[in-house]
């Protein structure tokens, strides 16, 4: 996210068309008007839908199974850190800690 702020923050000083332009040669943003975080980062919300309320991912309901494996995903990645600071970055944390950022990814669809 601070990738997103600071890149806000240069869009107001240095004007649209450069941001656009530097988001472009960074793969980030794909048409010329998007600078949208829905572009590179999943925007979560929260909604109505049917008889009740839902999570939003990017403006469409996720399915209750995709809630709880993202919310799986990034507890186990806590989990990771967490052994990290009391452990180090030992053989565990080096095996185990690329597994549980792709098993972020793999669950909100980054």
């Amino acid at each position: 996210m601070d990738l997103i702020n600071e890149i806000r923050k240069q869009q107001v000083a240095a004007g649209e068309a450069a941001v656009t332009e530097r988001l472009k040669k960074m793969g980030l943003v794909e048409e010329e008007s998007s600078i949208s975080p829905a572009g590179y980062v999943p925007e979560f919300s929260q909604g109505v839908c049917g008889d009740g309320s839902a999570i939003l991912k990017d403006g469409k309901p996720m399915a209750i199974e995709q809630i709880i494996a993202a919310l799986r995903a990034l507890s186990f990645l806590v989990y990771v850190k967490a052994h990290k600071d009391r452990h180090g970055k030992d053989e565990w944390y080096a095996d185990t800690q690329p597994i549980a950022w792709e098993q972020v990814r793999k669950a909100i669809g980054t």
